[in-house]
């Protein structure tokens, strides 16, 4: 499989390296941070970015309405 991006989770730095063999490969990673984020408003912005990326981004901006 050729994906656009990998999106990925990590909490230490040894995580995010363990994604450089993907990187090398030419595929972008997206570490998704929303757990730092400060605020429950702030971690659901997320999802507004998770919809621009598959193409639902009215979608996901009505959910985040929503939300907020």
């Amino acid at each position: 499989a050729r994906p656009d991006v990998v999106l990925a989770y990590g909490v230490s730095q040894a995580d995010l390296d363990g994604f450089e063999p993907i990187r090398r490969a030419g595929i972008p990673v997206l570490v998704c941070a929303d757990y730092v984020e400060p605020t429950p408003l702030a971690r659901a912005e997320w999802i507004r970015l998770l919809g621009i990326l598959v193409g639902k981004r009215e979608l996901a901006d009505e959910r985040f309405d929503q939300i907020k």
